[in-house]
């Protein structure tokens, strides 16, 4: 029993963490649409309806990853995969998080 309820903790641990992971990542985008806006100097009045589309489209993505890896994460649980699962979408966030806050600083 001990060993179940602790496997379901981890199983929540890892989504939970997958899940900060995912908003951080597309906060790091949104800075990206937003400098690349102002790089390539359109419109300025623009800027706001831009920002604001982009966060509501990347929030909405963050969302349905998030609401998809908790089955994802049981699904690997039940077949002993959860670790490998849970370091190929920390890597993959990881990576989007540092590729788009770092073309964000180059901008």
């Amino acid at each position: 029993m001990f060993k179940r309820v602790a496997r379901i903790a981890l199983l929540y641990l890892a989504w939970a963490t997958s899940g900060v992971l995912a908003l951080y990542a597309a906060l790091q985008v949104w800075e990206l649409v937003k400098s690349l806006y102002v790089a390539l100097r359109l419109n300025p009045w623009g800027l706001a309806v831009v920002s604001n589309a982009s966060i509501v489209l990347l929030g909405l993505a963050a969302l349905a990853a998030i609401i998809y890896l908790e089955h994802w994460y049981g699904e690997a649980l039940a077949r002993g995969r959860l670790l490998r699962r849970f370091v190929q979408v920390t890597a993959v966030e990881v990576a989007c998080a540092l590729v788009a806050g770092g073309m964000a600083l180059l901008l």
